[in-house]
């Protein structure tokens, strides 16, 4: 039984290695900063880590979850610039 001839290419053919011209991130301009988003869309923050944003939010309304619709059930966390 012979295979066909495009199974005896093998993975690394030259080319698969060549470096891609186009980074797949952008530099950033600043530090990354949270808001947190109450139930009334009030912002409140900014701060300098997820973790303090979240620590925030436990604090501040214990019994709410997460509203990522932004619904008005609950709250939310956003990126912001500097």
């Amino acid at each position: 039984m012979n295979a066909p001839k495009d199974a005896e290419k093998t993975v690394n053919v030259p080319g698969t290695s060549e470096k891609i011209d186009t980074p797949l991130t952008q530099p950033r301009s600043g530090p990354v900063r949270y808001e947190v988003i109450d139930v009334h869309g009030n912002n409140h923050g900014p701060f300098q880590t997820m973790e303090q944003a979240c620590r925030y939010v436990s604090r501040a309304w214990p019994l709410q979850e997460q509203d990522p619709d932004r619904a008005g059930v609950g709250w939310d966390v956003q990126v912001v610039g500097s």
